[in-house]
This record gives structure tokens, sequence and C-alpha cells, in this order.
């Protein structure tokens, strides 16, 4: 479902390669990679970009429960590696991707708050009002105002040994100025 030019508003004026089948050269490999649960660019784009593509040197991975940026997975970056390595889709150590699935599993204690049904089904049982474990303990931010007074104190006793010094050189200065002057 390639789309229609005359659809959009192109900011720039298209060229003759525009919607045009690509003609994988000769010895040469292209390897796609797609998430299933992709949002911003979603898996039937990279299934009309293999079929656009004229030669047999293509392979297009599909991994399920990935998204956008199928590289960024363990098994992306294992295939793509294994890709590079050989230069070439013959070979190409993909058995990663089997071994994926979509899983929307989730942490069981989260479901005990989430779901708080007496046999944990959402839509089956009686709700029941879930228990909170809280505690009553803070922990004392005494640390930090110790720190900011601390810092306050070493600010304002640098200043005095700073203005003590300034006010010594200058009066050592005076002196020798003084002195010069006298000889």
């Amino acid at each position: 479902e390639p789309t229609n030019p005359t659809k959009f508003q192109f900011r720039y004026p298209v060229d003759k390669y525009y919607d045009q089948p690509i003609e994988i050269p000769t010895n040469t490999n292209v390897l796609l990679l797609s998430g299933l649960l992709d949002a911003q660019t979603p898996p039937k784009y990279a299934r009309y970009q293999l079929d656009s593509l004229v030669g047999d040197n293509k392979l297009l991975l599909e991994f399920p429960g990935a998204g956008h940026g199928v590289i960024a997975t363990a098994c992306g970056l294992s295939v793509f590696g294994d890709f590079v390595n050989r230069g070439s889709l013959q070979g190409l150590d993909a058995s990663c991707v089997a071994g994926l699935k979509t899983s929307f599993a989730t942490i069981p204690q989260l479901d005990a708050i989430l779901m708080p049904t007496k046999n944990g089904d959402i839509y089956e049982g009686q709700y029941k009002q879930p228990e909170y474990v809280s505690s009553y303990y803070y922990p004392s931010n005494t640390w930090k105002y110790v720190g900011i007074a601390a810092l306050c104190v070493f600010g304002v006793l640098g200043l005095y040994v700073c203005c003590v010094f300034r006010k010594k050189n200058q009066g050592t200065k005076q002196a020798a100025t003084y002195v010069e002057t006298q000889a």
C-alpha cells in the first residue's frame, strides 16, 4: 500500500527516484529489522519496503515484543552484529528471534494491588480493599541542613580569611612604596 504523492504536500519537488522500486546491486545484501510493537513505524511499512526491493538477497526479520529501534534489543544487536561480520545473509544467525514472544506478563504483587478481587480476576469475584503496607518513618533531612550550614560557615570564614589576607598585602605594598620613595 504505497502512498500516493498527490495526497501530500511535499516541501521539495520529487525527483525521478521517488516511489520507484529499488534494485539490489549484485553481491549486495539487505537486512530489514522491524519491531511488531513499533508504533512510530508500524511493521507494515517494513513489509512494503521489502516488497519494493528488486532482488533475491533481502531479508526482513520481525521481532515480537520489540518497538521502534530493534537494534537496541539484545537479539537485534546480535543479529545485526552477525550480519555485519558476515557481510552476507548466508548463514545469518537469527535463532534468537524464534525465541522471542510478545509478553504482557506483570508482577504478581502489582496485580494484587491493581486487581484486588477474591481470585485475582478483574471480571470475577468481589472487590476487596487492597491492603497497603506503609511506613511512618521518613528519612531525616537533618544532614542536608547541617551540610548547608557548614557550607555557609566555611564560605563566611573563607571570605574573612581573603579579606584579612588582602588587607595585609595592601599594607605591605603601601609600606614598600613608602620605603622606596624615601630612599
